[in-house]
């Protein structure tokens, strides 16, 4: 198949490379030059390279991923929409709740959002032992996502790139918005939420470094959320509370472990590197070939927009606010 990538930054040349590294398909990227990354390796030369939108559109492409910088999702999605080809489209969906587009129903069912946990063995694992109903109904949960901003891209200078810009979507809260969509696909749609949303560190940002995030579900569940921009060393892990035990997970060190009432049992969960993101691209390709994604939805991806937009609100106004 043919596939177009817009925008070949770090997480589009991944994309790449894993596409050829699966083997069988041509990449074709619509580049602009004006990123951090303005010149490609001796690694990524099978990239077919497009500077000009109309010979981008020409080719006959079967899908089309979308990694530009997060305010320019919901442009992209408008300005390729009449391709009408399956879309994997980097999380989270737009940079705000009113800017997603008003688009077709069919058009819709084709976008896929890139939340690439969901394809993360650990996660897998912990929803499939949620829906067993094995360890009960989930009473509550703490989840912890933690990076520090200047180390994440040692390639580039931090205060130039899109999560350190208020113009292009960035912030902690969006960057980091994978937990948001653990929550949904753990314990279902938010139902009302209470956030603090800030800037704590002298990081050259003009973005929030910092959420607490507070939240109810439609299945009962009471989440807490944390999510920064300073940890000094990368952390994600949680703790889940169920009517028969609890689950405690890490995702750095691979590790899971369920403890009931009346036995304990750990586990190590193999996470072999870029797993996720080669199951996750295997699941878009199948996609394309009209089988069943297990990607989040243009509608799931949606709901997290409002849960965000809803958190701003919140932290602003200080009280908790219901959303559906």
């Amino acid at each position: 198949m043919n596939i177009g990538i817009i925008g070949l930054g770090s997480i589009g040349r991944k994309h790449a490379q894993i596409i050829q590294e699966i083997g069988g398909h041509k990449v074709y990227a619509l580049r602009s030059n004006r990123g951090s990354l303005t010149s490609t390796s001796e690694n990524l030369s099978f990239v077919n390279q497009i500077f000009s939108k109309k010979e981008f559109i020409q080719i006959d492409l079967d899908g089309l991923l979308i990694c530009t910088p997060t305010h320019l999702h919901s442009p992209n999605l408008i300005e390729f929409a009449h391709l009408e080809i399956p879309v994997l489209v980097e999380k989270p969906l737009s940079h705000s709740f009113i800017a997603i587009p008003s688009l077709s129903d069919s058009y819709r069912r084709k976008i896929k959002v890139a939340f690439c946990l969901r394809f993360h063995p650990i996660v897998n694992k912990v929803k499939s032992l949620i829906e067993s109903g094995k360890i009960g109904k989930v009473l509550k949960a703490n989840l912890t996502v933690g990076q520090y901003l200047p180390t994440w891209h040692p390639y580039t200078d931090y205060r130039n790139e899109y999560f350190s810009k208020s113009s292009m979507g960035g912030g902690a809260l969006r960057t980091l918005s994978h937990e948001l969509d653990l929550a949904l696909h753990w314990f279902g749609p938010f139902t009302e939420l209470s956030g603090v949303i800030n800037k704590l560190s002298n990081l050259e940002i003009d973005v929030d470094d910092n959420t607490f995030i507070l939240s109810k579900h439609k299945s009962g569940a009471f989440i807490n959320m944390t999510i920064d921009f300073l940890s000094p060393k990368i952390k994600r892990f949680g703790y889940i509370l169920c009517e028969k035990g609890e689950i405690h997970y890490d995702m750095i060190t691979s590790s899971l472990s369920i403890n009931y009432y009346h036995k304990d049992k750990s586990e190590s969960i193999p996470t072999p590197k870029n797993e996720m993101y080669t199951t996750q691209m295997k699941d878009f390709l199948t996609f394309i070939n009209h089988e069943p994604s297990l990607a989040a939805s243009f509608s799931e991806a949606e709901h997290i927009m409002k849960v965000i937009d809803v958190a701003e609100q919140s932290s602003l106004q200080s009280k908790t606010i219901q959303i559906i």
